[in-house]
């Protein structure tokens, strides 16, 4: 019902449960973000441009 009323497949739903369940399997909206944002700060990485993509997103060159 969940993944109806918000328009998305239900296994999106189902791996949104299981990958943010806490420690006693239980999901939380809170603990959900803090793990996102632990995620995105761990995958972090300076990015490189390629040099035509520089030259036409900057105007450099």
């Amino acid at each position: 019902m969940i993944a109806e009323a918000i328009g998305k497949d239900k296994s999106v739903v189902s791996r949104e449960l299981k990958r943010n369940a806490n420690n006693s399997g239980k999901y939380s909206f809170e603990y959900a973000q803090d793990m996102a944002e632990l995620r995105k700060e761990r995958m972090k990485k300076p990015r490189k441009l390629l040099a035509h993509v520089k030259k036409r997103n900057l105007g450099v060159g």
